[in-house]
């Protein structure tokens, strides 16, 4: 080890790339974007193993029950300080799938910036909501959670593995809101659904998830973001139509490239002048956002670097379509 030799550090590109082992198209893009600093720090984040987050199933208990409940399985946990429903692991004699906790459905795995699409979306009681792209319904059974379980939550799914995952983790939480539809959102007729509330979590280059999927930074380049950026855009069009006048749209992706969030939001905004960002900071409050992220909550979009508050990269932006609810239910 003491003989290996590292670019110089000040030709920042090279340095970063090799010594946090990251192509160097990467850290050009993220030195650009977000500066020296808070670019080494994403890049050290992301050679680390992400925490172990569990999300309590708030129909089941409160989550100071739970944390009793895990201690007497073997599993030590922290209550976070993040969010109101989670708790990290510190330690554990088995795996969580092993635990009665798990199969009681008294929790679900589940980052904390995940957790905050949802958060945004901002779920009440007896509205109609849509999940697209729902994969094994981590994001469907957390807006039912919030929903009380009283209302209706259709998540829209491609892929048969996923969807047969998503029944059954609705089954193991106690859901029974949640309907799981097996289609192809490019192939939807106009008017399949309707909802009070949309949340699209798009398909992503997950450059904010790279500490997760160790060979993905090496697998990843510019023109596939290009290609995933205009899928998304397209997608996001879908989405838009399945608002109901009044109602809410939120886009969120696990990157933190700008052209497959920010421009997307943007380009979509510019031809859709029924929609309109829409404020969500103090949705947030529970949040330790600084005052710049705070601000970006403000406006309407929010990009979460990886690590930055302990979590998964995310980007969320939440738009309002213009209008009024006619059921009466919108929050």
């Amino acid at each position: 080890r003491e003989r290996v030799v590292y670019p110089d550090p000040g030709d920042s590109k090279a340095f970063l790339s090799v010594y946090y082992s990251q192509p160097e198209w990467l850290v050009e893009m993220w030195l650009r974007d977000y500066g020296p600093e808070p670019t080494s720090n994403m890049l050290a984040y992301l050679n680390q193993s992400p925490r172990v987050t569990l999300r309590n199933n708030q129909l089941m208990g409160s989550r100071d029950d739970l944390q009793v409940q895990l201690r007497g399985e073997g599993v030590s946990t922290v209550l976070s300080s993040q969010t109101p429903w989670s708790l990290t692991v510190t330690g554990m004699d088995a795996s969580l799938g092993s635990l009665q906790a798990y199969r009681e459905g008294r929790f679900y795995v589940q980052n904390e910036g995940s957790m905050l699409a949802v958060a945004i979306l901002d779920p009440h009681p007896g509205e109609h909501l849509i999940d697209l792209c729902s994969g094994v319904g981590g994001k469907a059974t957390f807006m039912a959670e919030m929903m009380l379980d009283r209302g209706q939550v259709d998540a829209i799914e491609l892929y048969t593995h996923k969807l047969s995952l998503l029944k059954d983790n609705c089954n193991r939480l106690k859901i029974s809101s949640v309907t799981a539809h097996q289609q192809d959102i490019l192939q939807l007729s106009p008017g399949s659904f309707k909802g009070a509330g949309v949340l699209l979590d798009a398909p992503c280059s997950g450059l904010g998830v790279l500490n997760r999927r160790a060979d993905m930074r090496w697998r990843r380049t510019r023109e596939q973001i290009e290609d995933l950026s205009r899928l998304q855009g397209g997608l996001l069009q879908i989405a838009a139509d399945m608002v109901q006048p009044g109602g809410r749209l939120v886009y969120t992706t696990c990157t933190i490239a700008r052209p497959e969030n920010q421009a997307v939001v943007e380009s979509f905004l510019a031809s859709h002048d029924d929609f309109s960002l829409e404020d969500f900071s103090s949705g947030l409050g529970f949040f330790p956002l600084d005052d710049g992220d705070r601000h970006q909550a403000s406006q309407g979009m929010l990009c979460l670097l990886p690590g930055k508050y302990q979590t998964d990269g995310m980007f969320f932006a939440r738009m309002r379509r213009s209008g009024h609810i006619q059921d009466g239910n919108e929050a």
